[in-house]
């Protein structure tokens, strides 16, 4: 970046301080009068996690990618008022998608580490929720649910031979290739890591809307949670920044329409299932735009 408020430059590599946000859940973040750094060129990646927001709204270069205007790098681009905006975030996006092309139902997303230049002054990236399989875990366990919804079923499967720590250190290697090549491809930037909201309450849920034992929504947090670790310590040991978005409660799929930042399984509204709605993509890049002004 080229400067930040209060006349202190975010650096990322060389720097050895680490900031980690864990925002409130009233949504808000900085005190009046604050301002927003000077970014020149911002570069988005990730999966759907980043690429999503109103159905509506979708960019049409790359459908099959559902880059939407209200998702959280299109809003932060806005909110800092960068010079150069570039979102190659994708739906289905794995960290594989990052190095090579993705094909997808609609278009290719080509290589998104391809739009990283040493100019660049921001990067953004959700990513390794789908390198762990995190949705089709969810199809897994919601189908499980349907013979004992009052247990754990899916817990108990993916305990048996310890397929879910496979997957999770597979995972962070993954994520140590990719931030290493971020590093490479942009020096100078400022990246910052930003995690999953959370789609399930911390305690029970709600099967009529989100298809999951009630055992097993404890299971599912304590899924993400793993993830959360593996990719904010993987960021710590780059000196890099970690959103933590994923911390706030209240404002997962079994709330009202009015409260809710993740779309349950049952939802007239248009948004994807089991991803953030238009609400929680603003709270994410409030959250991102406020740890970029400390």
């Amino acid at each position: 970046m080229k400067s930040v408020a209060r006349g202190r430059r975010l650096r990322w590599f060389g720097a050895p301080v680490v900031a980690v946000v864990s925002a409130l859940a009233g949504g808000t973040f900085t005190p009046a009068g604050a301002a927003n750094p000077t970014v020149g060129k911002y570069v988005a990646l990730g999966d759907s996690y980043a690429a999503v927001g109103t159905l509506t709204t979708v960019d049409g270069r790359i459908p099959g990618c559902v880059r939407a205007a209200d998702s959280y790098p299109a809003v932060l681009a806005r909110t800092l008022g960068v010079g150069e905006f570039v979102n190659a975030s994708c739906a289905s996006a794995t960290t594989e998608n990052l190095l090579g092309a993705q094909v997808t139902p609609a278009g290719v997303n080509p290589p998104q580490l391809d739009a990283l230049t040493p100019d660049t002054d921001l990067v953004t990236i959700t990513i390794g929720g789908n390198d762990f399989g995190a949705l089709d875990l969810a199809a897994r366990c919601g189908t499980l649910a349907l013979a004992d919804p009052t247990g754990a079923p899916c817990r108990n499967s993916l305990e048996q031979g310890g397929q879910f720590d496979t997957r999770i250190a597979a995972t962070e290697a993954k994520l140590e290739r990719v931030y290493d090549e971020i590093r490479a491809r942009a020096p100078h930037a400022v990246l910052v890591a930003v995690g999953y909201l959370r789609a399930l309450p911390p305690v029970g849920t709600c099967r009529w809307q989100m298809p999951v034992a009630d055992g097993d929504a404890v299971y599912f947090n304590q899924m993400w949670d793993r993830y959360t670790i593996v990719a904010r310590d993987q960021i710590a040991a780059r000196g890099a920044l970690f959103a933590d978005v994923g911390s706030v409660l209240g404002h997962d799929a079994c709330q009202p329409p009015e409260t809710r930042w993740v779309e349950p399984g049952l939802s007239a509204r248009p948004y994807l299932v089991a991803h953030p709605n238009a609400a929680g993509q603003a709270y994410v890049a409030g959250a991102i735009a406020d740890l970029l002004r400390r």
